[in-house]
């Protein structure tokens, strides 16, 4: 009667980086003095590691191989370590070759850790074995992927004339030197600066340190603009949109130009006037062509004594079945005033994954069995997903990749197990 075994099947996304160095055979000498690192003819057994040097970014991971170059007289175990595991991830930490397996490749996932400043590091991994006299070493380089930027919020500012508003800013990692940043308004017209220079250090690189803008009072009826600019020869230029209503006239103003929500999530603004209306004033709220983001209430009512009364705009963001965020507008109009807008972002929260059906499967020895596979949602494009067995002598996969398009994802496609 033929046995049930459990299978373990491998479906990944056609993503990985090759790695080129060639396979380097590590051999004790023929240590006679190590029992059981010798094969059956009297001949040393030796390590096969490939590549000896790996370069990994922070966040992603890239394998090492490891194998015997013969046959050990008894069970080998090789112990895996790095030499700073703050940098650096190992899983598994130890490998088990018997005396069948041992030609098998069992693969090391290298992990780089993420971390605060912006140097990439050097680490050595180290493997060691009772049975063979050298340790083998692979020189690891995590290459850091943060960019050292200025983080600046809000990125827009509706500020009336005479009135202040604030803008923060950090960096976006440690520097290795202090990182000074000139501040500047392009329409001293329109908008000034109190501070004109931010220092930031290695000690304070990640606390927010405020700018204060003033709208300035002038006589006329015009809303003007000004771009609030943050220089450094150390740093890719950012600037902030303000725009300053002007007081002179009635008009719409926002708390915010500019909203970023989450999809399923929310977020608010507020609405009122600049000005004491004549007599009440309604005014409607209409979310942007498309379904990407609603606004709520549908119209806001002011009077002349509740002009300058903050009201709320709740936006919400639509959940879709792909992974890209969205952007629209909330659209703000009344009778005879201008027509004001807030820019929506919508920050999509979709992982893509392969979903599996079932999530374990049997075969019987000499028979087939099927396998569904479809993406979790919509791709931008065309995605290519490779199948293939974990262990080819026990069961084998066909066919070898599937294709998904952003029409067929959700449709399960069949892999066949044999």
């Amino acid at each position: 009667m033929s046995r049930p075994r459990l299978l373990a099947l491998s479906v990944v996304g056609l993503l990985a980086a090759a790695c080129t160095t060639d396979p380097t055979i590590f051999s004790t000498g023929g240590d006679a003095g190590l029992d059981g690192a010798v094969d059956a003819a009297g001949g040393p057994v030796e390590l096969v590691v490939t590549p000896t040097t790996v370069t990994v970014t922070e966040g992603q991971t890239q394998t090492l191989m490891v194998s015997l170059s013969a046959r050990p007289s008894d069970a080998l175990l090789v112990t895996l370590a790095t030499s700073d595991d703050t940098k650096l991830g190992l899983a598994p930490t130890a490998l088990l070759f018997s005396t069948t397996d041992w030609a098998t490749p069992q693969g090391v996932a290298l992990t780089g850790k993420a971390d605060a400043d912006v140097s990439d590091e050097a680490v050595t991994v180290t493997l060691r074995s009772t049975m063979i006299a050298a340790d083998v070493t692979v020189e690891v380089t995590v290459d850091d992927d943060d960019g050292l930027a200025l983080a600046l919020t809000p990125l827009a500012l509706d500020i009336t004339e005479g009135a202040t508003g604030t803008v923060r800013g950090h960096l976006t990692a440690q520097p290795t030197a202090d990182v000074t940043v000139a501040v500047a308004s392009t329409n001293l017209l329109a908008a000034t600066v109190t501070t004109s220079m931010l220092t930031f250090t290695s000690a304070n690189w990640a606390i927010d340190q405020t700018v204060t803008i003033n709208g300035v009072q002038d006589a006329n009826t015009v809303t003007d603009t000004a771009m609030i600019t943050f220089t450094s020869p150390d740093l890719t230029a950012a600037a902030v949109t303000v725009q300053v209503s002007d007081n002179d006239v009635l008009g719409i103003t926002t708390s915010s130009s500019a909203l970023t929500v989450n999809e399923g999530g929310t977020g608010t603004f507020t609405v009122a006037l600049t000005q004491v209306p004549p007599g009440p004033v309604m005014v409607t709220v209409v979310p942007g062509a498309g379904t990407i983001a609603t606004g709520a209430p549908g119209t806001l009512s002011f009077t002349t004594t509740t002009w300058n009364t903050p009201q709320t705009v709740t936006v919400t963001g639509v959940t879709d079945d792909d992974v890209a965020d969205g952007a629209t507008t909330i659209n703000l109009a009344a009778t005879g005033l201008a027509p004001r807008s807030v820019a929506v972002t919508v920050n999509d929260d979709d992982v893509q994954a392969l979903v599996p059906a079932p999530t374990t499967l049997a075969v019987t020895e000499g028979a087939s069995a099927p396998l569904g596979v479809r993406l979790a949602f919509r791709p931008a494009g065309d995605v290519v997903v490779t199948a293939s067995s974990l262990a080819t002598g026990i069961a084998t996969v066909t066919p070898a990749s599937l294709t998904f398009s952003p029409s067929n994802y959700a449709t399960p496609q069949a892999l066949t197990v044999a």
